[in-house]
């Protein structure tokens, strides 16, 4: 699961654009302003949506903003600026000069809207409709090269909250102990996971997840560096670093999101056991035309309408996200999990989840029609659903 282009696409967003050409040079260009969680979704999207028809047909650009960052210019009013990126369709990134005065059309972020209030207070939560789409789990990783397997809500809260007078082995180096800023999403999900404000962090700021994923990886001494990424880039780098197991606040053992560190099913994740997850969100402003090409885009993503081509939860599994589909728990707020609660997805897809993630199985029956499913539940995506 390695992804290749990352590398590139932080060179694009770095070096400038000096001899980049309009983003309005486009056809039909949408203006996605994201984090990078979602960037590869952005990515496999791109070919799709540039070959769709009529209204369909969208040239994405996909412009790197932090999750309260993206919020505040909706809120304000503000206008993109710098870089924008499009995505043939081999994946190669090509970067576009936004031009002065463009507004994001649509804004993906891995926060409910109200939890940027906390970090950047003139944020207007009603100015958009904010519908979840995918979860992602945010972890907390080391070298590959470190001894260290596991940490625990109280451990990160001092290692986070008070670095070196902290005192917590082997994490006592603020040079090696990396985060991002305070409007960044991971950030903010990992701070109401220890009760550290988001804006309190100690430690390096990684600045890009590229460039944090590199300093943990490379860190001199491996066993005191630690950093956090989302489950979808740490596993993209499993060779590099070492996702940790977490132990929330009030629980009495620690887990993975996956149900082994070796494994891929995100079990822990979607029975509730790892709390430290989000949803992915996508932000449309109120005031967008009902039948526009950003409501558009933004009801192909919660799936609402489907793709031109393909299926976005088939993209969502592939990209190391779960579909709110397979999910048996729920949340409705960013919080330490104190809104988890059951949930039953009106159209079940655990057992295809199972099958679809690396070294996945499942034991549910294969089917092509109800028929297959001893006329109970149904068939979906191949396999006997509980309806």
């Amino acid at each position: 699961m390695k992804f290749p282009w990352m590398p590139a696409i932080a060179a694009l967003l770095c070096a400038g654009s000096a001899d980049a050409a309009p983003c309005s040079d486009l056809a039909d260009p949408v203006y996605v302003s994201s984090g990078s969680v979602s960037q590869p979704v952005l990515r496999a999207l791109s070919p799709v949506l540039a070959a769709g028809t009529g209204a369909d047909h969208m040239t994405l650009v996909y412009v790197f903003t932090q999750t309260c960052d993206t919020l505040l210019r909706f809120t304000s009013g503000a206008a993109l600026t710098g870089t924008g990126v499009t995505y043939a369709a081999d994946g190669t990134a090509t970067s576009c000069d936004v031009p002065e005065g463009t507004h994001a059309d649509l804004g993906i972020g891995n926060l409910f809207a109200p939890s940027c209030v906390s970090v950047s207070p003139t944020v207007d939560p009603s100015v958009v409709s904010d519908a979840p789409y995918v979860v992602s789990p945010t972890v907390l990783v080391v070298p590959v090269a470190s001894d260290q397997v596991a940490i625990s809500a109280e451990e990160a809260y001092f290692v986070y909250g008070f670095g070196a007078a902290g005192m917590v082995m082997p994490w006592t180096d603020e040079h090696f102990i990396y985060r991002r800023t305070a409007t960044a999403g991971t950030q903010v999900v990992i701070a109401q996971n220890i009760n550290v404000p988001a804006a309190r962090f100690l430690g390096v700021d990684g600045v890009s997840v590229q460039n944090l994923l590199t300093l943990v990886a490379a860190a001199p001494t491996p066993r005191a560096a630690v950093g956090f990424l989302s489950a979808a880039d740490a596993d993209a780098h499993r060779s590099a670093v070492r996702r940790l197991a977490f132990r929330a606040y009030g629980q009495q053992s620690f887990y993975w999101p996956d149900s082994t560190h070796a494994s891929f099913d995100r079990r822990n994740v979607r029975d509730g056991h790892y709390q430290v997850w989000n949803y992915e969100h996508v932000y449309v402003p109120v005031a967008a035309p009902a039948d526009g090409r950003a409501r558009r885009l933004g009801d192909m993503l919660t799936g609402v309408r489907p793709l031109p081509t393909g299926d976005m939860t088939s993209v969502a599994i592939g990209l190391g996200f779960v579909p709110r589909c397979a999910m048996s728990v729920q949340r409705t707020a960013d919080d330490d999990g104190t809104s988890l609660a059951s949930y039953d997805p009106p159209a079940p897809c655990g057992c295809s989840y199972d099958a679809s993630v690396p070294m996945g199985a499942t034991t549910c029956h294969a089917c092509t029609t109800v028929a297959d499913c001893g006329g109970t539940g149904a068939c979906r995506r191949g396999y006997c659903e509980a309806r």
